[in-house]
């Protein structure tokens, strides 16, 4: 007997009250992360660092952060991944953030990702997150972004698992 069989659904929400976009990011070395724990609802109860290792915080420019999952079934083949893909955009081309975009750029990597409605995610939990574009522009004219944009790119069996607010205050 299958063990995938449907156990509810969902309505359409009582209020509009969602809210799109992403408000922060956290980012550390996936090696950082040793492990995780799931609940029954399988959101994340608990999160094992190596030594005094932590999240970064990351603070995308305002309307411009953004976390997509897209899920793809293959039947031929019986599988499902999910292509998780951050992106954010943050102003001034400095030599901090030059250099902290080198190591990213080296760097395997899991997220925690904030949204607009306050829960957060945890994105590259099994395999990590890869910077895998990221583009400077100056802008030409003076009302013109002078920014950095970044895309992390991760592929995991299903879609990022909610993390309880107290787990993400005992990492960052």
């Amino acid at each position: 007997m299958s063990t995938c069989l449907l156990s509810g659904g969902w309505g359409l929400p009582d209020c509009r009250n969602t809210t799109g976009g992403i408000d922060t990011i956290y980012i550390t070395n996936w090696s950082n992360v040793t492990s995780y724990d799931l609940d029954a609802s399988e959101i994340v109860t608990g999160i094992t660092m190596s030594g005094s290792t932590k999240f970064y915080e990351y603070k995308p420019n305002k309307n411009s952060g953004q976390f997509t999952q897209t899920v793809t079934v293959s039947t031929e083949n019986g599988t499902v991944g999910t292509e998780q893909t951050i992106t954010l955009v943050t102003s001034k081309n400095e030599y901090e953030k030059r250099n902290l975009i080198k190591l990213l750029a080296q760097s395997e990597m899991i997220a925690i990702v904030l949204d607009r409605n306050g829960k957060y995610f945890l994105a590259g939990a099994d395999f990590g997150l890869t910077l895998t574009n990221t583009s400077y522009d100056s802008g030409k004219l003076i009302t013109d972004g002078n920014s950095w944009q970044l895309q992390l790119v991760g592929s995991e069996k299903f879609p990022a698992n909610e993390i309880s607010a107290s787990v993400v205050a005992s990492v960052i």
